[in-house]
């Protein structure tokens, strides 16, 4: 009897496999596979229950199941693998659309919206910006903004997860006046980082990792440093994060040129050195040369 009932076993597999042949699509062939063979199983349990023997109840059951040829036929006609295929490559869309979607909350904001902390911007709530302001001059009564000059930086510099580029830089004059009209002078060198990735799920680093608790040197030799980390630079600077578009952040970038009280005159250094992501890597900026590397 054995024997028997491993030929029927067989029979059985052979049976459920040539009635689900033109079911290409994974998911559906193996639910498909499932359920003709629960209906096996079914029937043969009725046959079991007039008496028959497990080999003959098997056998029996096959037989009212019919030909699987002509259930293969249309079984390939109901289930279309386009149709399956269509629905997967739809759900994995749909799923990458909901990670770029969200991508913007996974930095601090999330945290300043929801009180979730992340290993990332803890220390301040960061706003959006889409691109660097254009540089304009502003005149009030007790402040005046001038634009000495801009400048058109071309190239970029890589980290291991982000292209960093500088899409704009300018030199500003800043006098502020006091009610008796005495004067501050104060000359800065503005350029705005920019750091992109096509990896969602890298995380960007904040300002004082990206550049503020690092040491930036010019052409001259003169150093600048970020007095809320370190007061070992000759001059100081400051530096602010800003949200982009998903995969992307923004650094302001602004070095103390002079601060006096009676106008000076100013020269750009030639190129600037920043070091960048934990001071690991460089960052070069050339001014006369409108090259970034």
């Amino acid at each position: 009897m054995t024997n028997k009932y491993y030929e029927q076993t067989k029979r059985t597999d052979n049976w459920l496999a040539s009635a689900t042949r033109f079911v290409h699509f994974g998911p559906d062939k193996k639910a498909v596979r499932g359920e003709l063979f629960n209906h096996i199983m079914d029937r043969q349990e009725t046959y079991l229950a007039r008496g028959y023997s497990q080999v003959d109840a098997r056998r029996c059951a096959l037989d009212d199941m019919g030909d699987p040829n002509a259930i293969a036929a249309e079984l390939g006609r109901l289930h279309r693998p386009f149709w399956g295929y269509t629905l997967r490559v739809s759900q994995v869309i749909l799923l990458l659309l909901l990670i770029i979607v969200l991508f913007p909350l996974s930095d601090y904001n999330l945290h300043a919206m929801t009180g979730i902390e992340t290993n990332w911007f803890l220390d301040e709530r960061l706003e959006h910006l889409s691109k660097p302001p254009k540089p304009k001059d502003v005149t009030t009564e007790r402040r005046q903004l001038e634009i000495l000059e801009e400048f058109d930086l071309r190239g970029s510099a890589n980290l291991p997860d982000h292209r960093l580029t500088v899409p704009a830089a300018w030199l500003e004059r800043e006098t502020v006046y006091d009610v008796h009209k005495n004067s501050f002078e104060k000359q800065y060198l503005v350029f705005y980082i920019r750091a992109a990735t096509w990896k969602f799920w890298a995380p960007s680093l904040p300002r004082d990792r990206m550049v503020s608790s690092n040491i930036l040197t010019d052409s001259d030799g003169i150093t600048y440093s970020d007095p809320a980390c370190s007061k070992e630079g000759d001059r100081d600077f400051t530096c602010a994060a800003y949200l982009g578009s998903a995969g992307e952040t923004w650094y302001e970038v602004r070095l103390t040129l002079s601060a006096s009280p009676t106008p000076a005159e100013v020269q750009v250094p030639d190129h600037l050195t920043v070091p960048v992501g934990y001071g690991i890597q460089r960052l070069y900026i050339n001014f006369e040369e409108g090259v970034v590397s």
